[in-house]
């Protein structure tokens, strides 16, 4: 599900974001961040096009990483190879303006150039083949992620700014459903109606708790809420044990026999409570370097796979082992950075801000969460003020 890191996207790898000294091999993304601004700032481009390179190496189908090592290329006065990345680009279904990118004037008279970019503007025009499930009439209230309840043939939708669930009747109506103080903004929500359940995981920023010990980056706090699916009513609430780090508890997936899995986005870690012991546990501790800022979270049919989005890409988690892999992604379509995940017929469809990557639709910002159906039908929120 977004959160403040897709409000404030945590990867557009473009030329003001990715510029840096060649970094050492323990160098994560955060660090790379850092090392890419002040790179940038002194006008070093080979060492932003090293970084982008080793970037292009973690998550090669990155649609920012991409044009950031076209843009590098184009800095050191390789203009042919910058326009092959471009090209890739284009594969994979992604939009950008390179002809309003002053880094590639020199190509901008170029035929070839020229027809990239009308293959990047193409891809920015939608290609849906669904229609919208329903309108909700509050133009403010910023829903992220919904979960279908089927013993009342209803929706429970989340909210980000009005911190709340509400409930939306086959009739359109709608109704408050989950509102307490200690909620945060709502991101993803799970529906178990064999135990009458409702899970959904919030979170919000913090300020540092001592900026004089270096905290200068901004925090979150997470809470994971058990609710009664019939009344609403909070049954526990489940919080990181080391509070002064800071946690974003984000998707979540539940198996059959009543365990839950939910993604923490800050610390790429998933967590498992577990139905007979009802505590919170971490599951796994990817390496950061190749499974970070981890999202959605799908079961796969019989419960022994766990699929998750990454930034890097979609991992695939053995539930006995615990041993994790990462899946190819398609020639004409990305997997990084996905949001939701819904697995149908054990095949794995990613929806990258309401897109179904598979498919390599245009990445469109205004999508959230996602949910499916038993039928296979793919629901998908969508942040214009209102409108599903």
């Amino acid at each position: 599900m977004n959160a403040m890191r897709l409000l404030g996207p945590a990867l557009l790898l473009g030329a003001t974001f990715l510029a840096a000294q060649a970094p050492a091999p323990s160098c994560n993304t955060p660090c790379l961040r850092e090392r890419a601004q002040e790179a940038l700032a002194a006008h070093r481009y080979a060492d932003y096009l090293r970084v982008a390179r080793q970037f292009a190496a973690r998550t090669p189908d990155h649609p920012g990483v991409i044009y950031a090592v076209a843009s590098g290329l184009a800095l050191i006065g390789k203009p042919d190879s910058a326009l092959r990345w471009l090209e890739r680009l284009a594969q994979i279904g992604a939009s950008r303006m390179p002809a309003s990118d002053s880094v590639f004037a020199p190509l901008w008279k170029s035929h070839a150039f020229q027809a990239v970019q009308a293959r990047l503007d193409a891809n920015r025009v939608p290609n849906l083949h669904g229609k919208a499930a329903f309108v909700l009439p509050d133009p403010d209230l910023l829903p992220e992620a919904l979960a279908w309840d089927p013993s009342t043939a209803s929706w429970i939708v989340g909210s980000l700014a009005e911190r709340k669930l509400i409930r939306v009747r086959p009739d359109g109506s709608t109704t408050n459903f989950v509102s307490t103080s200690d909620l945060l903004r709502v991101v993803g929500i799970h529906v178990d109606s064999a135990r009458s359940l409702l899970w959904f995981a919030t979170w919000a920023p913090r300020p540092p708790l001592d900026s004089a010990r270096g905290h200068h980056k901004p925090m979150s706090e997470t809470r994971l809420f058990k609710c009664d699916l019939r009344s609403g009513r909070v049954l526990r609430r489940y919080t990181p044990a080391d509070s002064e780090t800071s946690h974003l508890f984000n998707d979540l997936a539940i198996a059959a026999n009543g365990d839950v899995y939910v993604t923490d986005t800050e610390q790429g870690r998933l967590y498992r409570i577990r139905a007979d012991v009802d505590s919170l546990e971490v599951f796994l501790r990817p390496d950061p370097d190749h499974f970070s800022d981890a999202n959605g979270i799908a079961l796969a049919r019989g419960d022994r796979t766990l699929y998750v989005a990454f930034l890097e890409g979609i991992g695939r988690v053995d539930i006995r082992t615990r041993q994790i892999t990462r899946l190819r992604a398609p020639v004409n379509a990305s997997t990084a950075e996905v949001d939701g995940l819904c697995c149908l017929a054990c095949n794995t469809h990613p929806v990258s801000n309401g897109s179904l990557a598979i498919s390599s639709l245009p990445m469109a910002d205004q999508f959230g969460g996602s949910s499916c159906s038993s039928a296979g039908t793919v629901f998908s929120s969508y942040q214009q003020p209102g409108r599903w």
